[in-house]
């Protein structure tokens, strides 16, 4: 159905004459009458009396015209937001963040989304790679960020670079391993180790690291604070990247080891369905997310 017959139909009621209803749609009473006589046509009802004194509405034309004001009212709401979304002025995007990242920068993006676009609303949802997998494919997100390695063969993505960051041995402030003169590897077996639990850290996982394959894990959990205060408060040695000790210098240290096997550095991407556009608020966020890198 036409929206501007529609609004045409409801001003020509308010105005109760289709010279003045001409004059405030800035139209010829022609041009009106032709488009009243056609949406009376589309609907197959006559709308309106037509008389000396005015026009006004029949019964079925006064049902129409409580109809017609809700479609016009709704279509209005409908171009706002969708003029608020281009401009990413508003809108809700929903997104994921693996533990890491999500440690890392999440409250610091949805901080600054909160600062400087408070019309946008931010659904964000933490967990490891293969739960932020099912939730693109169920169109619960639009976008995630997690580690590269275990999107490797996923054809159905696109895949864009995020960050890379290093991978270290972190251990608590006056851990025994710091008071060595150096550490070897083979040190390392007589501690419990942690890892956050991705696809790339589970030792049964044929992608996983080959130095996974023969070490014993003792704890393996998605929530990376559990894991800092573990860390802090005991000798577990936690796998992760050293990026973290940044944000307590004083609870945490890096371990000064390289062990064979073990990847040097993690890299993070953006992952989000193949050839599918992503909405502007969406955009928004991993421009937010980029800048904040950036200045790490």
């Amino acid at each position: 159905m036409n929206l501007r017959r529609l609004q045409y139909f409801v001003t020509l009621v308010e105005q109760g004459s289709f010279v003045r209803a001409a004059k405030v749609l800035h139209i010829s009473q022609s041009a009106l009458s032709h488009a009243i006589r056609l949406l009376e046509e589309e609907v197959g009802l006559t709308l309106l009396d037509r008389n000396k004194s005015g026009t006004k509405p029949t019964i079925v034309g006064a049902q129409l015209l409580r109809d017609a004001r809700n479609v016009l009212r709704e279509a209005t709401t409908l171009k706002r937001n969708a003029q608020a979304l281009a401009q990413t002025a508003g809108g809700d995007v929903r997104f994921g963040f693996a533990p890491l990242p999500a440690t890392l920068w999440l409250a610091d993006v949805l901080g600054a989304l909160a600062r400087d676009h408070p019309g946008i609303g931010a659904v964000a949802s933490v967990g490891a790679v293969s739960e932020q997998m099912a939730q693109l494919e169920a169109d619960a997100i639009e976008f995630f960020v997690g580690a590269r390695h275990p999107l490797c063969d996923a054809d159905e993505l696109d895949v864009l670079p995020f960050a890379q960051l290093p991978m270290n041995f972190i251990v608590r402030a006056g851990h025994p391993l710091l008071q060595q003169a150096a550490v070897r590897a083979e040190d390392l077996s007589a501690y419990a180790l942690a890892c956050i639990t991705t696809d790339i850290q589970v030792a049964s996982d044929e992608k996983s690291a080959p130095w996974f394959q023969n070490r014993e894990i003792s704890v393996l959990c998605d929530d990376c604070q559990v894991l800092f205060e573990l860390t802090a408060n005991s000798d577990v040695i936690w796998l992760a990247s050293g990026a973290l000790v940044h944000k307590a210098p004083e609870r945490l240290a890096v371990l000064p080891v390289e062990v064979e096997g073990v990847p040097a550095s993690i890299e993070l991407v953006i992952a989000s369905h193949a050839g599918r556009s992503l909405s502007p608020a969406a955009e928004l966020v991993i421009a937010t997310a980029r800048n904040l890198v950036g200045q790490f």
